[in-house]
């Protein structure tokens, strides 16, 4: 009798081509959800492994966890980089999950053309990919006029009941909505590159609010030597509290009642929790979720990158955010029709059905 086994009987492997760390527009969302997504294929015995780039702040929150890295070392050259990661895929029979800012035409073109099958999870359309399946969780994704072609053989799952956010959100919505501010939560992602922390933060010292700042720093956060400096120099009453590397930012989320954070993952998990909060696009991207979000009447903000945006004008939108009870009970009351939960495990069995 044979023992060789079908590719049935074994064991299903994910490989992540995904990258994280304290580099403009990538920041580590891209990761975070990729990780969630392990997660949740590993309680389903998948293998899951992480090809990423050499940034250390990836390695770090891969390995703590519990999941793999497979280092692309130095500068590989665009076409070293695929060859790299479609000979990882092959060796592994894997399912190949791309989930990059940019690049990755190529990679999809050669992936489906070997016989890999790949999906791609995006935020912004960018380029014009052919994949296996395609998932962009976006508010606006459906008016992206590239999904409404035939491309191929690929499926498209579109919209906000697609977004990977951490399931355990629905046990921290608030229920009930608070004129006073006793907590601020301040947090700008997982490496803020922009470091819009340092900015913020310092408008706020300069207010003559009572309430306490809690402020999240993320693993690929550099530029904590600005922060202490500032905290020396202005938090005279010691109303900051910083967080460093949370692994429960919901838990921390749903005990202050407003937010200022920035455009991406962060904005849709206070609305789940119905925090409500200004939102801070750092990205072109995360300009058009948070505009889509205020047509919705769910955040308030800006709809331009806040890097073009002047200290002044700035500082009278967090004073009218701060100060303007009606404007976050609102935001509260819509927040309460808004469903962007269960998306991560409506992607997750839609890439199980590839398995």
């Amino acid at each position: 009798m044979s023992s060789k086994r079908t590719r049935k009987d074994r064991p299903g492997t994910i490989l992540f081509r995904v990258d994280g760390g304290n580099v403009y527009s990538i920041g580590m969302g891209h990761l975070y959800r990729c990780i969630r997504l392990a997660t949740r294929f590993k309680a389903s015995n998948v293998n899951c492994h992480f090809v990423v780039k050499t940034h250390p702040e990836a390695h770090c929150v891969v390995s703590q966890h519990g999941f793999t890295s497979l280092f692309l070392k130095g500068e590989p050259s665009p076409q070293a980089e695929i060859q790299a990661v479609l000979e990882l895929a092959s060796t592994r029979e894997a399912l190949l999950f791309v989930d990059l800012r940019k690049d990755k035409q190529r990679l999809v073109e050669r992936s489906e053309s070997e016989g890999i099958r790949c999906v791609v999870y995006e935020d912004v359309h960018v380029e014009s990919v052919a994949p296996t399946l395609l998932i962009n969780p976006a508010p606006n994704a459906h008016r992206v006029s590239a999904y409404g072609k035939s491309v191929g053989q690929t499926r498209f799952l579109l919209g906000p009941e697609y977004l990977v956010l951490d399931p355990e959100l629905n046990a921290h919505c608030r229920t009930q909505f608070s004129p006073a501010i006793s907590k601020l939560f301040l947090c700008f992602g997982g490496a803020d590159p922009c470091n819009i922390s340092t900015r913020v933060l310092g408008i706020l010292l300069d207010r003559d609010d009572t309430f306490h700042i809690i402020l999240a720093l993320g693993p690929a956060f550099g530029h904590t030597a600005s922060i202490r400096n500032l905290l020396q120099q202005k938090d005279i009453r010691k109303r900051v509290s910083v967080v460093e590397n949370c692994h429960n930012l919901a838990s921390l989320q749903s005990t202050c009642e407003a937010a200022i954070t920035a455009g991406g993952t962060l904005v849709f998990e206070s609305i789940v929790i119905r925090l409500p909060t200004l939102a801070l696009p750092s990205i072109d991207a995360e300009a058009r979720n948070v505009s889509e979000l205020m047509e919705r009447g769910l955040v308030a903000g800006f709809r331009r990158d806040v890097a073009d945006v002047s200290d002044a004008v700035l500082r009278r939108r967090i004073g009218d955010f701060l100060d303007d009870v009606s404007m976050r009970e609102s935001l509260f009351q819509s927040s309460k029709k808004a469903n962007f939960s269960g998306g991560t495990d409506r992607v997750a069995r839609e890439v199980m059905r590839l398995m």
